[in-house]
């Protein structure tokens, strides 16, 4: 199980390993202590993502919530379309919500 901190981490681990199946190059921003955990592209996109883990699904709104709000007190422009997304990890499954909240949310397996 580990430490919060360790948790977190193995989940943006596992967002790099899911972006590199969809085609990605994708890297940690670890010590960066930015608003981001991971910064995924392509040729053509450049995805800020900020990853959060979590094994109770009713805590999605919470969750949601206060990563919208750690990203806008950062000043990043969250209406960027397909640029800013948080990906939460629940029980095997990413659910990937970009910013703003649309109703085009995925889920990954």
């Amino acid at each position: 199980m580990g430490t919060p901190y360790q948790a977190g981490r193995r989940a943006e681990y596992a967002a790099i390993r899911e972006l590199k199946t969809q085609g990605y190059n994708a890297v940690r921003t670890a010590g960066s202590h930015g608003p981001f955990d991971v910064v995924a592209w392509t040729p053509n996109e450049l995805l800020f993502i900020q990853v959060k883990k979590t094994s109770y699904p009713p805590a999605f709104a919470n969750i949601l919530k206060s990563a919208a709000d750690e990203l806008s007190a950062a000043g990043f422009p969250t209406h960027v379309a397909r640029g800013v997304e948080i990906w939460i990890r629940c029980i095997g499954s990413w659910y990937v919500y970009p910013l703003p909240f649309k109703h085009d949310t995925r889920r990954v397996t």
